[in-house]
């Protein structure tokens, strides 16, 4: 197919049948060895897999999209093979080339980081925008996967906070290498402190929040806010400290209200993924009442307090502390309507 469009509907058209075909059996039925599904759809998965190498962006950005909807375990497992199609000055080959087999997710990261590479300017920021949001796909793949093999989620997605079967020795396993975007890491830190585009810089925290991984039990203190970053990228205490320093900024260098509240939304998508994220989102919550109480949208606040309250008793306990919390946050007078509308 020579026209860009087709291929990304061919892309989209083949991940969904491959995301239906692996439906009906799960990670279960991954071979080990070679990561090839025992179904009927390893073959559209495989045509979503080979529109990695496909030259033009769109196109990669749809292979992409399509395969963070599929099982992590399969796409670890999973080698992408060279493609020969010649191709001439007139003609240029649709697809870049391969010395040897390589993997799916190296693959991967290795294009999303040439692409957060390149040079800010007005004319990139489309290219960044949309990297910054399959690198978050990407991320919420590797997130659910986690979770599940550290046995954070089960049957029950309601887990309380009573509940300590967490896997120890199976999250520092999966971990044992590194965050698998853990190399994109840096540059998306750089990219939110040096665009002048607000929505790039919103997409980019959205990717670091979406990296984040849970804490391995729910912690039931609040964390405190430090001065210096934690080391450990994937950690929720880097995530609360970078936060930290973004609302402490003046008002006109930090995100508009629209942007933290899409930024909140995905704090509240965690907390109903996995019950440990508790404690993390009401710190966070804690913050953007104490550093940016003009841009608190309360809607957004209230679905956290309430998806936290459905962990049971001690979930209600910590909700009622962080309302607290935040009622004592603040006497400054330009901060009396916020918090007048929160005890209404």
């Amino acid at each position: 197919l020579s026209d860009t469009l087709a291929r990304v509907y061919f892309t989209g058209f083949c991940g969904d049948l491959a995301r239906k075909s692996l439906g009906d059996w799960g990670e279960k039925n991954v071979n080990s060895a070679s990561g090839v599904g025992l179904t009927g759809g390893e073959d559209f998965f495989q045509s979503v897999v080979q529109s990695l190498l496909d030259t033009h962006p769109r196109v990669f950005f749809e292979a992409v999209n399509n395969l963070a909807r599929i099982p992590w375990e399969k796409l670890s497992k999973s080698i992408v093979l060279n493609i020969s199609i010649p191709g001439d000055a007139e003609n240029p080959p649709l697809f870049s080339s391969l010395s040897d087999p390589t993997p799916v997710i190296e693959i991967c990261v290795r294009r999303l980081r040439t692409n957060l590479e390149a040079v800010p300017s007005h004319y990139q920021n489309p290219l960044i925008h949309a990297t910054c949001k399959s690198v978050s796909a990407l991320a919420k793949s590797f997130f659910a996967h986690y979770c599940i093999k550290a046995n954070l989620v089960g049957e029950n997605p309601l887990k309380n906070f009573e509940d300590n079967s967490y896997n120890v020795e199976e999250g520092i396993n999966i971990l044992s290498e590194g965050h698998p975007l853990q190399s994109l890491h840096p540059i998306l830190v750089n990219i939110f402190h040096t665009s002048n585009s607000t929505s790039v810089r919103t997409q980019a925290l959205r990717a670091l929040l979406c990296i984040t991984l849970p804490p391995s039990s729910s912690n039931n203190t609040f964390l405190e806010p430090h001065e210096n970053l934690p080391s450990s990228i994937h950690s929720p205490e880097f995530m609360y400290d970078f936060l930290f320093q973004h609302l402490t900024l003046p008002s006109e260098n930090s995100l508009p209200h629209d942007s933290l509240v899409f930024i909140f939304e995905e704090v509240l998508q965690k907390v109903q993924e996995v019950h440990t994220f508790s404690t993390i989102a009401l710190g966070l919550v804690y913050l953007w009442f104490r550093f940016a109480p003009e841009k608190v949208e309360f809607n957004t606040v209230s679905a956290i307090w309430i998806a936290i309250m459905k962990y049971g008793l001690k979930g209600k306990s910590l909700v009622l502390e962080n309302i607290f919390r935040v009622l004592d946050a603040s006497t400054h007078p330009s901060h009396h309507n916020t918090m007048l509308n929160l005890k209404n």
